[in-house]
């Protein structure tokens, strides 16, 4: 039921997006994270060790996935290190769209999972749900959670650029 629910959020969330923002492979990245992040909360809020193994998978697979969201601080510092480097023209589109590739494994919900457990630890659980559908709103809300628990923050430079990918689509 919490799969489907997963799922359902998906379909809900997809009318509130501007396809015209996924002009970037950075925005699709971005747009990712928060999809994926905040349907895992739906059905995988005791954690991946527990919702994998439950469902049956191999240790191997777990411990992949386990493994991927303990480093979902530095993933998320090496898509804001990628953005920066592409926003100043010092990375072609083409090896920017292999990076992320590399840092997105399984569409980045070991990111966005993590960012969105901040945000609802933090107490801006309702503040997440309000926004949604707006990629910007998400990564301000995991910038204030982190800030209140000591964990790595997003550049000031990453979230002016974020605001600029976005502004034009999400008001």
């Amino acid at each position: 039921m919490d799969f489907l629910a997963h799922e359902f959020f998906h379909n809900y969330r997809d009318k509130y997006v501007n396809a015209d923002y996924y002009k970037h492979d950075i925005s699709y990245a971005i747009d990712a994270i928060q999809n994926e992040g905040i349907a895992d909360l739906i059905d995988k809020n005791e954690g991946y060790q527990k919702f994998f193994t439950d469902m049956g998978e191999l240790p191997e697979m777990v411990e992949i996935w386990v493994r991927l969201y303990n480093q979902a601080q530095e993933d998320l510092e090496r898509l804001q290190n990628l953005s920066m480097r592409y926003m100043k023209n010092e990375i072609s589109k083409n090896d920017m769209g292999d990076e992320i590739v590399e840092i997105l494994r399984y569409k980045g919900h070991h990111i966005g999972f993590f960012m969105a457990k901040q945000i609802v630890s933090a107490g801006y659980k309702s503040e997440m749900i309000k926004t949604f559908y707006n990629p910007y709103e998400f990564y301000s809300l995991y910038n204030k959670a982190a800030k209140k628990q000591n964990l790595f923050q997003l550049s000031d430079e990453f979230m002016n650029y974020l605001k600029s990918l976005t502004e034009e689509y999400y008001q």
